[in-house]
């Protein structure tokens, strides 16, 4: 009986029994005692099945276990009966069958923990759909993602790629549409297998901003030279439109 491990949900510490430490010991106890699967044993030479979610033992036991008073164990279990925590299957002097109420439920079930519910939430589920609530997102984010893979030429990879795109804050968004916009400019007219895969690109994309900036800052530059050149040219031929003056930069750029 010592092998494998219970769950407790944290909601479990809203129960009254929690703020018992005594309360709390025994039904710990008879929770890690109780059988995960229905197993058959011999009783006074007879079968018996211990069924799931069962404890068969002795209220000696307990008291032995942590040191008490048989007659506090047997006040802890009268609690228990009282609030349907446990039912009593079958007693005498020697044994006690008690079936822990709702183990299965708790165990299997996918619903939330009640705290006003006198158990305990051994459900693994349980867990794993909060992570999916706090994963779900809004559909108009899902259609935003679609928007941009219909335009991506190379579709790979497309779940890993929704994950990515679904992990961008609101406020990068303009970044990662620049960027979306600079690699498809960048790309063009190149064979497929040159082009990153969809969910390479929705994983670089921070980086491909990076780099259109710093083309722009070069390209910026360059008109700022541009600008400067005709304004000499201008001193130098007054009344030359900009066509005359880009034609002149242009025969000594030769």
């Amino acid at each position: 009986m010592n092998k494998g491990y219970i769950k407790l949900h944290r909601k479990f510490w809203d129960n009254p029994i929690s703020r018992k430490p005594t309360y709390l010991a025994v039904f710990i106890y008879i929770l890690s005692q109780a059988n995960h699967k229905d197993q058959e044993i011999i009783i006074n030479n007879e079968p018996k099945m211990v069924k799931r979610g069962q404890y068969f033992g002795s209220m000696k036991q307990v008291a032995e276990q942590f040191k008490m008073q048989r007659s506090t164990v047997k006040y802890i279990f009268d609690y228990f009966l009282k609030v349907g925590v446990i039912s009593v299957q079958e007693k005498n002097t020697n044994f006690t069958f008690i079936t822990i109420n709702n183990y299965n439920q708790y165990q299997d079930s996918v619903q939330e923990y009640n705290a006003d519910n006198t158990g305990i939430q051994l459900n693994k589920n349980v867990r794993k759909e909060e992570c999916k609530k706090e994963k779900t997102h809004d559909q108009s984010e899902i259609d935003r993602f679609e928007f941009f893979w219909k335009q991506y030429p190379r579709k790979a990879q497309k779940s890993k790629a929704l994950k990515k795109f679904l992990s961008i804050k609101d406020s990068d968004m303009p970044k990662f549409e620049i960027a979306f916009k600079f690699y498809l400019d960048s790309i063009a007219g190149k064979e497929l297998q040159y082009i990153k895969q969809g969910d390479t690109f929705f994983n670089q994309w921070k980086d491909i901003y990076i780099e259109s900036q710093e083309q722009q800052s070069t390209g910026n530059a360059e008109v700022d030279s541009f600008e400067a050149k005709l304004n000499e040219l201008r001193s130098e031929f007054p009344g030359y439109d900009r066509f005359r003056l880009k034609e002149i930069m242009r025969e000594r750029e030769k």
